[in-house]
């Protein structure tokens, strides 16, 4: 009994006439395999005179398979799926796990930092890699498959959970509350200059807001 490699077409062949059988053009065939129209044609070509057999009818600006064109596509199909599935599979699992994560300055340092070692240590076959940045990311584009923000959850075409609420509350240097008039009560706020955190990510985190929240009427608001 002859051996395999007697027996079985050449590989490349084999492909071009899977590719050429789909797509019903020796053209369009070249362009998905990236090698020339002339090339598809003498890998079909060697596969026929391999075979014995016609495989395509070549009509004006067109071709056709056979009877035996189309038994054979469906066999050469099946079998190199079958190959190119079970390949797949290997290459995932020697791939090293990643997972890419986009975080706020604050949420990274306070938050995400203090967790990164308990989580390697029980998932230490996972290559973590972390963008700290203030300014919004584009998840989709960069491939993040994880951000940490801030925000109210609405963001089109991303999944959201919330992972914890924020408390916003004002703050000062002691020095400056030592010299200034009393701070007692919310509303005594509207008589002092009030610095709001800059960046898209604190556009909702504004002064008014919080004042408005804690029902500050904010006339002289400076």
């Amino acid at each position: 009994m002859r051996n395999l490699r007697a027996r079985l077409p050449a590989p490349n062949s084999l492909v071009a006439f899977e590719a050429a059988a789909r797509l019903a053009s020796f053209t369009d065939a070249s362009r998905e395999l990236g090698i020339t129209r002339e090339a598809v044609s003498r890998h079909i070509r060697l596969l026929e005179e391999h075979l014995q057999t016609q495989l395509f009818v070549r009509l004006h600006r067109a071709i056709e398979l056979t009877r035996e064109g189309v038994q054979f596509a469906k066999v050469v199909r099946s079998g190199l799926n079958d190959i190119a599935e079970v390949a797949d599979t290997f290459i995932q699992h020697s791939e090293t796990p990643r997972v890419k994560v986009s975080a706020t300055i604050a949420i990274a340092s306070f938050w995400l930092t203090p967790r990164l070692p308990r989580f390697r240590e029980k998932h230490p076959e996972v290559e973590v890699s972390v963008t700290v940045s203030d300014q919004p990311r584009n998840m989709t584009a960069e491939a993040i498959d994880v951000g940490l923000r801030y925000g109210d959850g609405q963001w089109p075409d991303l999944e959201a959970r919330e992972l914890f609420r924020t408390e916003t509350y004002p703050v000062c240097s002691p020095d400056y509350l030592k010299r200034s008039s009393s701070l007692r009560h919310p509303g005594d706020l509207v008589q002092h200059a009030l610095l709001n955190l800059t960046g898209s990510n604190h556009v909702l985190e504004d002064w008014r807001w919080w004042l408005e929240g804690h029902g500050v009427d904010q006339t002289g608001l400076r």
